[in-house]
């Protein structure tokens, strides 16, 4: 199964964060960088509030590998520093990291 790596960025009233930048120069970056490294796709999303009208993350991409080596090899690899240093280029906000196996698809 392939493994799945999510960079979440909380919902916090101030923060700011460039979604243009975001998705057509810091995840072209990704995607040129990492391809090598066995990263299939990436997606962003952008979140609603849930049904009881709370918000807890405002954007996300999320990143399909074709193993958990591949992903690892990625972020020590030298492009991991300039992909992280990018970060200020649109988000004033530390991400929250979710990754793991894919355990069932449908």
């Amino acid at each position: 199964m392939t493994y799945i790596t999510m960079v979440a960025y909380p919902f916090v009233a101030d923060a700011k964060f460039n979604l243009q930048y975001y998705t057509n120069n810091h995840m072209e970056l990704v995607s040129k960088h990492w391809k090598r490294y066995g990263l299939l796709d990436w997606k962003v999303v952008t979140f609603d509030a849930a049904p009881d009208g709370s918000k807890q993350y405002s954007v996300a991409s999320t990143m399909t590998w074709e193993s958990a080596e591949g992903f690892q090899d990625a972020m020590k690899s030298e492009t991991a520093a300039e992909l992280a240093a990018d970060m200020e280029n649109f988000s004033d906000r530390p991400p929250v990291f979710l990754i793991g196996n894919v355990a069932a698809s449908g």
